[in-house]
């Protein structure tokens, strides 16, 4: 498989869980796996997706990226959460910031 616009790891989910779509199932991956990019084209496709999403990946909200911020201030427990149109990104701090896209 090589890498097209939206990356090669959106690619290869695609691929894998294409005859799937359209069929109202929820896709969980590994966070290596989950991108904004994915989680829209699921949508389009009437599928979903829900899992742990890195912080540093292409298309992520820059109001979320400061981990250090929520570490900081917070208790562990505490929750901030963002939607972008149909996605939304949760954050959860326990030892560490855990952040979510569904």
């Amino acid at each position: 498989i090589e890498a097209g616009p939206l990356g090669l790891t959106h690619d290869l989910v695609m691929r894998l869980f294409g005859p799937f779509c359209g069929q109202g199932y929820c896709l969980y991956t590994d966070n290596y796996y989950t991108s904004q990019a994915l989680g829209s084209t699921l949508l389009d496709n009437s599928s979903y997706l829900v899992d742990t999403v890195r912080s540093n990946r292409i298309g992520f909200l820059a109001v979320m990226k400061n981990l250090k911020e929520l570490e900081r201030r917070g208790v562990r427990g505490d929750i901030r959460y963002m939607r972008d149109g149909d996605v939304v990104y949760v954050q959860w701090l326990d030892k560490r910031v855990v952040t979510l896209l569904s």
